[in-house]
């Protein structure tokens, strides 16, 4: 792999140049970060081929992230068990549950996309 030094050192300077955060921006990204600490979010979006796509995000204490995905297919042993938190999904549609750390136990938070109840 080869590095492009002169595209380092143009983003460099590019970045040198920009304007600091004002006061109230940099309080509001505080806020935001503060705000989204000890979430979970996990997304689920039901592809065409019914197969789900999971994508996971967890916001650390401290303004780390920790992220991954996966797939789940019918007859997996955990697509069912998608379906009944994430609801009925239909091919190109996604839901998004958000939770957080109580008591040692994630509950899930009101503003978690509406849970549509699954039927057989």
């Amino acid at each position: 792999m080869t590095h492009d030094k002169h595209g380092l050192n143009k983003f460099l300077d590019w970045a040198a140049k920009q304007p600091d955060s004002s006061d109230e921006e940099k309080a509001a990204n505080e806020a935001a970060r503060k705000a989204m600490e000890g979430k979970w979010l996990e997304t689920v979006t039901m592809k065409e081929d019914g197969s789900l796509m999971i994508v996971s995000t967890q916001y650390l204490s401290g303004g780390g992230i920790a992220d991954g995905s996966s797939e789940s297919r019918p007859g997996d042993s955990d697509y069912d068990e998608f379906l009944r938190h994430h609801g009925s999904l239909t091919p190109g549609k996604a839901h998004t549950l958000v939770r957080r750390i109580v008591d040692g136990n994630w509950i899930l938070l009101p503003e978690s996309d509406a849970v549509i109840q699954h039927t057989e």
